[in-house]
């Protein structure tokens, strides 16, 4: 994934636009545009202002290597199939099970007490 598909991804789920995180970051909408079309390259200067605004590491902005932080409020996870293997990762728990009906329920379990938990909040 190229840095400008990870700004994409957090842009959204921070639910800002081009042109939200162009102001917070002093530039255009349409620069945050071609950045996340990979039509151009990210100026330096940008990454650390970037990762700022998206709440995440320049670490993550650059190589994606590290899971991207999360606000305090932001019920995000991500869940990935791996050698027939549920991922679950989230800032609070890492889940890894076999992938059965069992699994998908302990899952669904899971999601259920966080919208609980959040609701009640």
């Amino acid at each position: 994934m190229f840095i400008g598909n990870r700004i994409r991804e957090l842009r959204i789920r921070r639910g800002l636009s081009q042109a939200d995180l162009g102001k917070k970051i002093g530039t255009e909408g349409s620069v945050i545009s071609r950045w996340e079309t990979n039509r151009v390259s990210v100026s330096p200067k940008y990454i650390t202002k970037i990762a700022n605004a998206l709440d995440t590491s320049t670490d993550y902005l650059l190589d994606g290597n590290n899971a991207p932080t999360l606000p305090d409020n932001e019920l995000t996870s991500s869940i990935e199939h791996k050698e027939k293997r549920l991922i679950i990762k989230n800032r609070d728990i890492h889940i890894d099970l076999p992938e059965t009906e069992e699994s998908f329920e302990i899952i669904r379990r899971f999601f259920d007490m966080q919208a609980n938990k959040n609701g009640s909040e």
